[in-house]
């Protein structure tokens, strides 16, 4: 089970850690102190668990949908894209080091929608080909900064609307990906199947929307950083995942211009040339056969394939 203890938030003996601790906790105070002002809190949350059953890799290797959609955008947040599902960069004990002094991706998102943090009692570890998802999660607070310099900026009001079960129609998708020591160990079919299916048992998970809809997917670095993923493969990968399971991306980099840029021209291309799930992923192993000889990234091989095979051979 994911660890839930208070006590690490109220020890300063690591001083590079103090004035996270203390940001974290402005921001739960914010939540309790808008709860006991108000008449009784009403609300639902509900939270589910979707496995992968029997993943099957020819449901991917065999696809012919074309590459769906993505918007890539450097500036807002994830959380600030309503009405997507938003995706939790998640630790396969979720909540991550939220109650400690972790403050990336996940932990912020848990300390401005505190209410997510039930969910640390009772969801054990996410299995291989697991997701959770969260639906109900209301945000009390907005923040600047990221890791060290993340900072509490004010009290937040959520307008977002709730469904007939009174649930903040805001769901929050958590998946964890692999965390690689040697960076290079990501570029291979074993790791690439993990991450497929991991992102596509989030991706597919039991949606039922009104009349066949399914919502796009607010995403970003997911598995980068600390967890010393690729930005172009993971994005990749994702892609790939989105397109099966047809829904488009909006894919959030940071502020980093010069991503937003990057990964805006590869989906061009793969839009531009009609370039299927099936046909990607036979590109992307190629490339992983031929990486260890050449020094180029992914982002620069697909760009070149893609300008010159699939566009001869359409």
């Amino acid at each position: 089970m994911p660890f839930f203890n208070l006590n690490l938030w109220f020890d300063y003996s690591k001083s590079s850690h103090n004035s996270v601790k203390i940001e974290k906790l402005k921001c739960i105070m914010v939540y309790f102190e808008r709860i006991t002002s108000s008449t009784e809190p009403v609300g639902v949350l509900t939270f589910s668990r979707y496995n992968l059953d029997n993943p099957d890799k020819n449901i991917i290797k065999s696809c012919t949908k074309n590459i769906r959609k993505t918007v890539v955008l450097s500036k807002d947040k994830i959380e600030d894209c309503s009405g997507a599902v938003q995706l939790d960069f998640a630790n396969k004990y979720i909540g991550g080091g939220v109650l400690n002094s972790g403050c990336v991706q996940e932990e912020i998102r848990f300390v401005i929608c505190p209410e997510l943090l039930v969910s640390l009692l009772f969801m054990e570890r996410m299995s291989e080909h697991e997701c959770i998802l969260i639906r109900g999660a209301e945000r009390f607070s907005d923040y600047t900064g990221y890791s060290g310099s993340f900072r509490l900026k004010n009290e937040f009001i959520d307008t977002t609307k709730k469904d007939k079960y009174e649930r903040i129609m805001t769901d929050v998708l958590a998946i964890d990906a692999t965390k690689f020591r040697v960076k290079k160990d990501q570029f291979c079919e074993k790791y690439f199947w993990r991450e497929i299916f991991k992102s596509y048992a989030g991706f597919f998970a039991n949606w039922k929307e009104p009349k066949g809809q399914l919502p796009c997917l607010a995403t970003g670095n997911w598995g980068c950083g600390a967890f010393n993923g690729d930005v172009h493969l993971k994005y990749l990968i994702q892609l790939i995942s989105a397109s099966v399971a047809d829904r488009d991306l909006v894919y959030f980099t940071f502020g980093d211009q010069k991503l937003l840029n990057e990964l805006s021209k590869m989906n061009e291309i793969l839009l531009a040339n009609s370039v299927d799930v099936k046909t990607l992923v036979e590109f992307l192993f190629k490339f992983f056969d031929i990486r260890q000889n050449l020094n180029v990234s992914v982002n620069d091989f697909l760009t070149s394939i893609l300008n010159s095979d699939v566009t001869s051979d359409k």
